[in-house]
């Protein structure tokens, strides 16, 4: 009997012995991670992401010059605004530079206002006219009627208004009553004619 317990307790210790060196064993497996390892991560991390793009960034200016329009009189009493880089004015003569177009501008008084907006109808009448356009435009406050045509292969224009009311002029000079633009065109294009309508737009009667 005495060797029988003598037996157990050498087995009940070595148990115990065992059971302590399995729970030391764990516990010395959970150390914390390395803190080099962590800051590695970290800084990888970081320099793989996009930085920001700052929504103050200035878009560039725009290195086209505004157009500089210099006043250039018809007469007395009249008055265009040009680009003196793309056209000439000698009297009630606008020519573009480049010599794609030109106008002619003739200020009606009551003699003969009929008589320029027979000029008008008789381009529109004329067997020897082709591709006849007709339309309105309100250009400086006038309003006009315009056609352009054809005529022996070139481009022609033409744009009358007959006031509503006669713009009188000072000291008893008269007055006018209308305006007829005579136009002449290199080609009748979108452009050709908005150049021209751009020049028509600023004429002033200084009344």
């Amino acid at each position: 009997m005495v060797k029988i317990k003598k037996l157990l307790a050498a087995f009940v210790a070595l148990a115990l012995l065992l059971s302590i060196c399995a729970l030391s064993g764990c516990r010395g497996n959970d150390k914390p991670a390395d803190s080099s390892s962590a800051a590695d991560i970290s800084e990888s991390s970081s320099q793989n992401e996009t930085p920001p793009v700052s929504s103050d960034t200035a878009e560039p200016e725009s290195s086209e010059a505004p157009v500089k329009l210099t006043e250039a009189e018809l007469s007395r009493w009249a008055s265009v605004q040009v680009d003196p880089d793309t056209a000439t004015v000698d009297k009630f003569n606008i020519t573009a530079a480049d010599g794609g177009w030109s106008i002619t501008i003739h200020l009606c008084d009551e003699d003969d206002l009929e008589e320029y907006r027979g000029y008008y109808e008789n381009a529109l009448a004329s067997e020897k006219n082709a591709d006849i356009v007709t339309g309105e435009k309100t250009l400086g406050g006038y309003t006009y009627k315009t056609a352009t045509y054809t005529a022996n292969g070139q481009y022609f224009g033409a744009y009358f208004s007959a006031f509503d009311s006669p713009v009188i002029l000072p000291d008893d000079f008269g007055e006018f009553t209308g305006i007829y633009c005579y136009i002449w065109m290199g080609e009748n294009s979108e452009a050709v004619i908005s150049a021209i309508d751009a020049v028509i737009d600023t004429l002033q009667i200084k009344a």
